[in-house]
């Protein structure tokens, strides 16, 4: 679980750039641990500006960095159902959805958006091509392909 060590903000003021360090997980084989950079996008779905929101609101009471408005820690297992209890009340499929969701949606925009494959790598801290399988090509795409073969 994150602590508030593990997260660093660049500026009180106005934030452009977010380090979060993870002690452990289960790409890092030697324990060595990884951090990962946020930075300000300037648009709507923002990290940085969404962490300084959740730092606003949930105080800086020591402990675990993500915990409920009663304080206790927010675990894998939690955020899932959670995230799937959302999903259901918006009507999407929610047993569709797992904690590795993020990573394949993630390796998936970046693809789409024609950010190379060695830095969707580096961004999934995958050390092997294993992040190819993580990209997930849209049903509309592969159908399209159907009318560029029959030409």
């Amino acid at each position: 679980h994150l602590s508030w060590g593990d997260v660093a903000v660049d500026s009180n003021s106005m934030a452009s750039l977010v380090k979060i360090h993870l002690k452990k997980s289960k790409c890092d084989q030697f324990g060595a641990g990884a951090d990962i950079l946020l930075g300000r996008t300037g648009c709507e779905v923002c990290p940085v500006a969404a962490i300084v929101a959740y730092v606003n609101q949930r105080g800086k009471a020591p402990g675990y960095f993500f915990v409920d408005s009663e304080g206790k820690v927010i675990t894998k297992p939690r955020f899932v159902t959670k995230l799937r209890d959302y999903l259901k009340a918006a009507g999407l499929a929610s047993d569709q959805f797992a904690g590795h969701s993020f990573r394949i949606g993630a390796a998936t925009t970046a693809a789409q958006v024609g950010i190379e494959d060695s830095m969707i790598q580096t961004l999934g801290r995958w050390h092997s091509a294993a992040f190819l399988r993580y990209i997930r090509t849209p049903h509309d795409r592969l159908a399209a392909l159907s009318v560029s073969l029959a030409k």
